[in-house]
């Protein structure tokens, strides 16, 4: 009898996007976007949920009689996808990021919605600012305890916080890059899509905690020393640069 070869074939398994959108100024999810790859249209649901069979590099954006065009980035294609759009632009604006990038590695908006729902810090979004009536950064750092001044040794001035009665710079990220500029804290805030505050006391350094993590992860990716009070920027600039990359 003869043994006939068993042949084993593979069936290819089809790639799909999926994801949710969000609004940049609020965090909160996007109904009602027309996501498309090619010919292939969705929209995404209430939660801003959507899914596309197939891959792409780029995903189409129509929202409101308003279109734009993301980069996906490299990876998986049945990752899914945070997509953060702005919706203030004449032309939608987007970040789009894996959704599984580690949160203290994630840049922008996506990262700070993820460290916002888990309590890191103190975080204003865009609406809050709309909401304050703040005109310029230092009048949002001084709701905060923070002020403009120097130390005593005369070694540094700009934003600064008093602990145990002694003053402390305040470190200014603005769209992950540190701001030497001893005049960062008059920022105007109309440009700004997100603020994030890190209050850590030093001395006694505590515990690495989750917070403490993402600042190292930033300064790491900076390569620049750890500061102990620091605030993190992010604009409309920042959006503006990885839509036309």
């Amino acid at each position: 009898m003869w043994a006939l070869p068993l042949l084993l074939l593979s069936v290819p398994v089809a790639d799909s996007l999926k994801g949710t959108v969000l609004a940049l100024g609020s965090g909160h999810p996007l109904a009602g976007v027309v996501v498309g790859i090619g010919a292939q249209q969705v929209t995404s649901d209430s939660a801003g949920h959507f899914a596309l069979a197939g891959s792409a590099s780029r995903l189409h954006l129509t929202w409101n009689g308003k279109t734009g065009t993301g980069v996906i980035p490299s990876g998986q294609d049945d990752e899914a996808l945070r997509v953060v759009i702005d919706t203030e632009t004449q032309e939608l604006e987007s970040t789009i990021e894996r959704e599984d990038w580690h949160l203290v590695g994630r840049w922008g908006m996506p990262g700070f919605f993820d460290r916002a729902r888990q309590g890191f810090g103190t975080f204003f979004t865009r609406n809050d600012l709309a909401r304050t009536g703040y005109a310029s950064l230092k009048d949002l750092l001084r709701s905060l305890g923070i002020t403009h001044g120097c130390l005593r040794d005369g070694t540094g001035c700009g934003a600064m916080i008093y602990y145990r009665s002694n003053p402390v710079l305040v470190s200014i990220y603005v769209d992950g890059v540190f701001q030497r500029n001893e005049q960062a804290d008059e920022l105007p805030l109309d440009a700004v899509t997100g603020i994030e505050y890190y209050p850590l006391p030093d001395p006694p350094r505590p515990a690495l905690t989750s917070s403490r993590q993402w600042m190292v992860k930033t300064d790491y990716l900076q390569q620049l020393p750890l500061q102990e009070f620091t605030v993190v920027i992010w604009t409309r600039n920042f959006y503006q640069r990885l839509a036309q990359r």
